[in-house]
């Protein structure tokens, strides 16, 4: 990707709509916070937000 691609990415996933990956996302998971919780290592957390949104 070069940075103009970037750049186009970013400004969707910084305006008030949800990103492109929750919008896409058959059950809508916060994907973002979800990513974020797993890199921190915040496993209970992640896990939360997957239940919050998961049919079983």
């Amino acid at each position: 990707m070069d940075q103009k691609e970037l750049r186009l990415i970013e400004s969707k996933c910084i305006q008030e709509e949800p990103p492109e990956c929750t919008a896409a996302c058959p059950i809508h998971i916060d994907v973002r916070t979800f990513i974020a919780n797993v890199a921190r290592g915040k496993w209970e957390e992640a896990w939360k937000i997957l239940r919050k949104t998961m049919p079983f």
